[in-house]
């Protein structure tokens, strides 16, 4: 197999790195040397023109100078005793590269693989880090995981972990450079803004040629269909997990309770409304013929395009996921966490089911609005909702969050239509209702043949779904016809109201 010729990365690196430095060296020296001619031709030195030029070519130079890559583990670190299944797979796809395993082995909170050479100065005392993402190995396969890390080595094998710290070191002294120029003069930045630019595009091209080199490594290592097969489930599943740590996890973390992560995420992206949404994100990727220039990776239809052809050949039995590589016996989602907050903190983190996070989390969440804005609601009752329907500003300037509709923003609405449903949620709950947030899913309450989504009443309303009549019904039905939504929480303390949804 042909080791990519590593010296042209090499030397491009070299050269993007040099053509900075020297333009930084080069105006920061320009800069020192206005007043210095000043004083030798003229013979004396301008305030001004001393502060300007010593505070910009202070400012470039401390800019530039190399930092230490001060390397925190992103996560708990694999042990090889721990997870020996795991490892034995790691070192199998190295030797097939040619390649030493990575020094240390993280398990992350990210849908995502990746490698890295971190600590040191430029590259130089650095190690060789992976980390693998927790969603990541309950959603692959072990073939399409195992494609992953041949692809993982391929950077390895290519030389990119190592120029990575090069380029990363060069990126932040730019970033750092304009930063402080910014509050100085735009007119030295200038520059650097139009080198960053260039940068950013030569060496994010070079990254995107890295990408179908080490998918072209996996291929050969493992084979075209997994690498294929693996690709498509990582663009298919990975926009979802930001938003359902962001919406689910985080509040429950926050509140001091830990619940299931991985059932969680499964939960949540088998949501009906939630997976049509993932497929037509998915399909908008296969589409999508080439990325910015400032992308960092191909697009997806680029990607599996350079793949070769394989022979699918008859499906054979279903593969577990490469979760099953793990040691049962170790908490992995306990551990993870733990990792992510103080020891003091974490060891406070109450487990709890999803089933349960309703009433622990949301519910004293949305008392806590509806206390807040007590006075915004009252007189308002859940009959009167659906008048709001057709034109949803009226409900943001009956709450007094703007002062007319023409001027009522999507975030008035929004938070407009939050807080009524809210108040909502709180007067059924208050009812026996039993109340469902399980992730992805809407929040429903029920009591026998009721059911009730509190949260998405409007869209029912808006579409004609339920007509006034029938909403007026169920109210009747649930005992809070003509009940005012102010008083689903007791008042607050004379000057201790907030306002804001």
């Amino acid at each position: 197999m042909a080791r990519p010729v590593l010296w042209r990365r090499m030397v491009l690196a070299i050269l993007l790195m040099a053509g900075f430095y020297a333009l930084a060296l080069g105006i920061a020296g320009i800069l020192l040397y206005l007043p210095y001619a000043e004083w030798h031709y003229l013979g004396r030195v301008e305030p001004r023109l001393l502060l300007f030029a010593g505070a910009g070519a202070i400012a470039i130079l401390a800019a530039i100078a190399p930092r230490p890559d001060r390397f925190l583990d992103p996560g708990p670190a694999l042990l090889p005793g721990t997870h020996p299944r795991l490892f034995e797979l790691i070192h199998q796809t190295a030797g097939a590269t040619s390649l030493a395993p990575p020094s240390r082995v993280y398990l992350v909170p990210e849908f995502n693989a990746w490698v890295a050479q971190r600590g040191g100065i430029m590259g130089i005392g650095s190690q060789r880090v992976m980390g693998l993402g927790l969603p990541l190995l309950q959603s692959l396969t072990i073939s399409e995981f195992k494609a992953v890390l041949a692809h993982e080595f391929g950077h390895f094998y290519g030389g990119d972990t190592a120029l990575g710290p090069w380029l990363y070191t060069t990126r932040a002294a730019i970033g750092r450079t304009l930063s402080s120029l910014s509050r100085k003069s735009s007119l030295i930045s200038k520059p650097f803004e139009w080198y960053g630019h260039a940068f950013l595009r030569v060496t994010h091209a070079v990254s995107r040629q890295q990408e179908f080199a080490a998918d072209a490594l996996a291929a050969s290592v493992v084979n075209p269909g997994a690498v294929r097969s693996g690709l498509k489930a990582i663009h298919r599943l990975a926009p979802a997990y930001a938003p359902f740590w962001q919406h689910e996890v985080a509040p429950a973390l926050s509140a001091g309770f830990r619940p299931p992560i991985l059932e969680g995420f499964q939960s949540f992206i088998e949501a009906p409304h939630l997976a049509r949404n993932i497929e037509e994100e998915f399909q908008n990727q296969l589409s999508q013929e080439a990325g910015d220039p400032y992308d960092t990776h191909p697009s997806l239809r680029e990607r599996l395009a350079a793949l070769p052809e394989s022979d699918a050949g008859s499906p054979g039995a279903p593969e577990p996921p490469a979760l099953s590589l793990m040691n049962p016996a170790e908490p992995l989602e306990e551990v993870l966490i733990g990792s992510l907050a103080p020891p003091d903190e974490s060891a406070k983190l109450t487990p709890v089911s999803w089933s349960e996070l309703g009433d622990k989390v949301w519910i004293p969440r949305w008392t806590e609005i509806v206390s807040e804005n007590r006075d915004r609601l009252a007189g308002l009752h859940p009959e009167e909702l659906p008048r709001y329907t057709d034109d949803p500003a009226e409900l943001a300037v009956r709450f007094r969050m703007a002062a007319q509709t023409s001027v009522a923003s999507p975030r008035h609405v929004f938070e407009a239509k939050f807080l009524a449903s809210a108040a909502l949620t709180l007067a059924l709950s208050q009812r026996n209702f039993l109340l469902s947030t399980m992730p992805g899913q809407p929040v429903t309450l029920t009591r026998g043949e009721i059911i009730i989504a509190s949260f998405t009443l409007w869209d029912d309303l808006h579409e004609k779904r339920l007509s006034a009549g029938q909403w007026a019904l169920t109210c009747a039905e649930a005992g809070i016809h003509g009940m005012d939504l102010a008083t689903v929480v007791p008042p607050s303390p004379a000057g201790k109201g907030k306002r804001g949804a």
